[in-house]
């Protein structure tokens, strides 16, 4: 007996062809089930949070912060400009004996989770900063856990850290914030906890000025001095190392095999 032919199915074909045929079939519905799974996913799955603080409007209560050469430091509120409706952090570095320390958030945890983020700022040279005994300045994120009078901080090392000498007007930077980018500050860690455990208690963060990371314990070679010199920030943040679509897409494909294998 012959099974009749379907439309576009030319006649002579066995009952092996048309199983085949809905075999087929049967496979574009599971293929467009397990899409519609990975639009569903696209739709619930909650992107990563980041956070940029753009200045475009104040300060955002940011603070800025000087040393000398006895490792006194002192903090201020960082003064605020705008040019062309666009706003930004800046102050000056032209004291050796005050030297200009780095910038602080007011509040580390507006930033959210950073496991696994990138951290990013555009940073502004006027002038030039001095060398200290022949090492670079070098310009480095940190962050940092203070709870209960311990604390833990980390800096970004000198492969992924960079001197502000070598750039002309706005650049921008990035470091992942894994283990590998980091090292563990000498002079503000009295605590214990690995660079897992900091990125998850984060209580400060920000941008600190010093020269090569051999020179960390020497107070002289730590902050920025320039005649006439000045350091201007903006856009400081996290951002997701990959688009979230790409990382979305990758959790809706693990969906369609997981369908797939169920049946």
């Amino acid at each position: 007996m012959r099974v009749p032919s379907p439309e576009g199915v030319s006649a002579g074909k066995d009952e092996s062809d048309i199983y085949l045929l809905r075999k087929g079939a049967g496979a574009m519905r599971k293929f467009t089930a397990g899409l519609v799974l990975l639009l569903v996913g696209m739709v619930v799955s909650p992107a990563p949070a980041a956070y940029i603080e753009t200045f475009d409007s104040s300060n955002a209560g940011w603070y800025y912060g000087t040393i000398n050469n006895a490792g006194d430091v002192t903090t201020g509120v960082a003064a605020w400009q705008q040019t062309g409706g666009n706003g930004y952090i800046v102050q000056g570095a032209s004291e050796a004996t005050n030297r200009l320390y780095g910038y602080q958030a007011k509040n580390a945890a507006i930033f959210g989770e950073l496991s696994g983020m990138i951290l990013t700022v555009d940073l502004q040279l006027t002038g030039s900063i001095a060398q200290y005994e022949g090492a670079d300045p070098m310009v480095r994120f940190y962050i940092g856990s203070l709870i209960d009078e311990t604390s833990n901080y980390f800096v970004s090392n000198d492969l992924v850290s960079w001197n502000p000498n070598r750039f002309t007007g706005w650049q921008s930077h990035k470091v992942t914030l894994s283990e590998e980018n980091f090292l563990r500050w000498p002079n503000a860690d009295t605590g214990d906890k690995t660079f897992a455990q900091v990125i998850a208690t984060v209580t400060d963060i920000g941008l600190i000025f010093t020269h090569s990371s051999t020179t960390f314990n020497n107070f002289a070679s730590l902050g920025f001095y320039g005649d006439g010199a000045a350091v201007a920030i903006d856009n400081f943040g996290t951002v997701v190392p990959l688009p979230t679509a790409i990382l979305l897409l990758g959790a809706g494909l693990v969906r369609l095999a997981l369908y797939k294998r169920r049946q």
